[in-house]
């Protein structure tokens, strides 16, 4: 037997090695030196290498957290954006799965088999775990006696669930007045964004309780009328720094969120509405005409009902 090959200790060689490891079923080995070359150099196919052989052993938490570093790479090929998905669900994150095959599926072959995939893996979650799925939804339920940041770490919590049971519980928040509305409303863009086609109650910014149906809604930033006030908020705020651009932007964002999913309705006049925004910071002037608007009373009364709703969590 020749004496065996050294191969020099950069990126390439580490490389080298780990393939040679792996042909020959030395996946420890492998592991190691494919993590050795990633440390080196940060490169796309050490980090699959790594991912695949972190997923053969189970360990979905570590791979998924390895994918991510390099994430965009795994929505370039069907197979690799597969990988992804495979790694939410060993993670138990089936609504989140849900989410990303919705978002990508103008650009994936493969969606309903994604789909079927998620399903799978949510009932044998279902058949061989109904301890958890009732711990959690329990948490869900008493998600109202908590502190604001922890009530969002309940709701992402309850992305764990399997559909059916995500549902469920979404369903009862949705109409919990005890809950704040921004959080309410995440709630509703979640189960548009998994295309839960069918009709659920809300309560709106008026406390008035209503019916919407999913499948007629878009997300909060399609609506057209975000996008239009987004445009014309940008143009407002391009002379001032970048700083007070990004927290305006951020505070649109939220705005409707909140009003979420009614603003293309309750928003008549979008450049009176982003005059009236920018008013909270800036010195803006407004014609008799604008003031006297049937316009201008309701945007009022919308930004005042927002800033009161904002205000809530931050107590």
């Amino acid at each position: 037997m020749g004496d065996r090959i050294e191969f020099p200790k950069n990126f390439e060689g580490y490389m080298t090695m780990a393939k040679d490891a792996e042909e020959t079923g030395k996946k420890d080995e492998a592991l190691t030196l494919y993590e050795e070359a990633y440390n080196l150099q940060p490169d796309f196919e050490a980090n699959t290498k790594i991912v695949n052989l972190l997923m053969a052993e189970g360990k979905f938490q570590e791979a998924l957290g390895i994918c991510e570093e390099m994430l965009q790479g795994y929505f370039e090929e069907d197979e690799l954006f597969e990988t992804y998905i495979k790694l939410l669900l060993g993670n138990q994150e089936f609504i989140k799965s849900r989410k990303m095959i919705k978002k990508n599926r103008t650009r994936i072959a493969n969606e309903d088999e994604l789909l079927r995939l998620v399903s799978t893996s949510e009932e044998q979650y279902s058949m061989f775990n109904p301890d958890k799925i009732t711990a959690y939804k329990a948490e869900g339920r008493d998600i109202k006696v908590q502190p604001f940041y922890q009530q969002m770490g309940t709701l992402k919590l309850l992305e764990k669930l399997p559909k059916a049971d995500y549902i469920d519980v979404v369903k009862e928040l949705l109409i919990n007045d005890e809950l704040p509305l921004l959080l309410r409303q995440s709630l509703l863009e979640s189960v548009v964004a998994i295309c839960a086609a069918e009709e659920y109650e809300i309560i709106t910014i008026f406390g008035e309780q209503c019916t919407v149906d999913i499948s007629e809604l878009t997300a909060p930033g399609e609506q057209a009328t975000y996008l239009q006030a987004k445009e014309l908020l940008s143009k407002q705020l391009e002379e001032y720094e970048e700083v007070f651009q990004t927290q305006m932007m951020e505070e649109l964002r939220v705005n409707f969120s909140v009003m979420y999913p009614f603003a293309d309705a309750w928003i008549t006049d979008v450049s009176l509405w982003v005059k009236q925004l920018l008013a909270s910071y800036l010195e803006v002037e407004f014609t008799e005409e604008e003031q006297t608007s049937e316009a201008f009373d309701k945007n009022k009364e919308l930004l005042e009902l927002i800033q009161k709703e904002l205000v809530k969590i931050m107590q």
